[in-house]
């Protein structure tokens, strides 16, 4: 993600709404499968700070919040943006796919593709009116790469009725890149001002007879949680030789009909694939049900010369509640060379030694 600076704030009267704008993120299999669900919820969460820091700037109280992220195989979505019109065709096919019900307490719904058909058209989004009765809806191409979480807060930038001209004139006059700056693929440093954010002013005030304004219309929420799931870990420091991490997820009481959350790992100084196993999948709770596991797989072999640290947590909770994150460290591999003087020396490393002490004789002996 490219740096972000925000240069101004500007004076607007604050709008107060009862509701956080409820955002819902669908993503296509092949993008989880090629770069890894964790790459993903960095590139989600940074789209959403982004999108936040640009209603903070223009003076609105409204902030997003994401509430599910689905998996979907082979999307529709996904498939019609990779014709000729790329993110456009998509955004047609979105609005056909945002009538389902799981839809219907989101405010929006971003899907995020593998590729477009178009590089002009590597993203889009859609307004739509009230009585149609869906969320408003914008595609991301995830070719766009580390690129994609601005590429995302760019068109929720347009469901904030942001546009490209007042970007494209900053730009013309002090040759700064702004978010709503059109051309993607020659951005560098990006700036949030007053100069890119002025078009919000008439969301935050809309006209009456204008049901087209997004912050004028926020869909209602989702019923109260109809209880909370809890997780619970033995212990913050892994044992190596147990070879995994195990979870016990808690439903505050039993209930009449499943439910579920969604477990996850987030790497830190620990990474995914080199520590440790990526776990994210949804658990679920059958009717009646309050207790349920998750695991994490550890790499027992990874060098480590010094304690690293990673995260596990609950999040997205369906008809439930359930937010809850913990930082687990892994301690130093003793089975590997840390370099601090004690310690066995193994094979290789005699090899080696030798061939630097033979190196040196020869070097001596010119």
């Amino acid at each position: 993600m490219k740096k972000l600076v925000v240069m101004a704030q500007i004076a607007l009267v604050p709008m107060a709404f009862a509701n956080d704008i409820d955002v819902a993120f669908v993503v296509d299999q092949v993008v989880v499968e090629q770069q890894g669900r964790e790459w993903v919820d960095h590139e989600i969460a940074q789209a959403i700070s982004l999108s936040n820091q640009t209603l903070e700037t223009a003076g609105i109280e409204e902030r997003r919040v994401v509430r599910r992220v689905f998996i979907e195989a082979d999307g529709a979505v996904s498939q019609a943006t990779l014709a000729s019109q790329g993110a456009l065709a998509g955004i047609w096919q979105a609005r056909e796919e945002a009538t389902d019900l799981k839809f219907t307490h989101y405010d929006n719904v971003v899907w995020v593709v593998p590729q477009s058909g178009n590089w002009d058209r590597v993203g889009n989004a859609g307004l739509s009116y009230p009585e149609d009765n869906i969320p408003h809806i914008a595609v991301a191409s995830v070719e766009v790469g580390e690129r994609l979480s601005q590429l995302i807060a760019h068109e929720l930038g347009h469901l904030d009725s942001l546009k490209h001209g007042h970007a494209e004139q900053h730009f013309a006059e002090t040759g700064e890149y702004t978010l709503m700056y059109p051309h993607l693929a020659e951005m560098g440093e990006v700036v949030i001002t007053a100069d890119d954010i002025s078009d919000i002013q008439y969301a935050a005030n809309p006209a009456e007879d204008d049901v087209y304004a997004y912050l004028g219309s926020v869909r209602p929420s989702a019923p109260a949680p109809l209880a909370s799931v809890t997780m619970q870990v033995d212990q913050t420091r892994v044992d190596l030789n147990a070879g995994t991490v195990e979870v016990a997820l808690d439903l505050s009481e039993p209930l009449e009909q499943s439910v579920s959350v969604e477990f996850f790992t987030q790497s830190g100084t620990a990474t995914a694939g080199d520590d440790y196993e990526e776990n994210v999948h949804r658990v679920e709770f059958l009717p009646r049900q309050t207790d349920a596991a998750a695991s994490v797989r550890l790499y027992t072999d990874a060098q480590r010369s010094a304690g690293e640290v990673f995260s596990i947590g609950i999040r997205y909770g369906d008809a439930v509640s359930a937010e809850g994150q913990v930082e687990l460290a892994l301690p130093v591999n003793q089975t590997q060379d840390n370099n601090s003087g004690g310690g066995s020396t193994g094979p290789l490393a005699m090899i080696g030694l030798a061939l630097i002490a033979l190196w040196r004789r020869n070097k001596e002996g010119v």
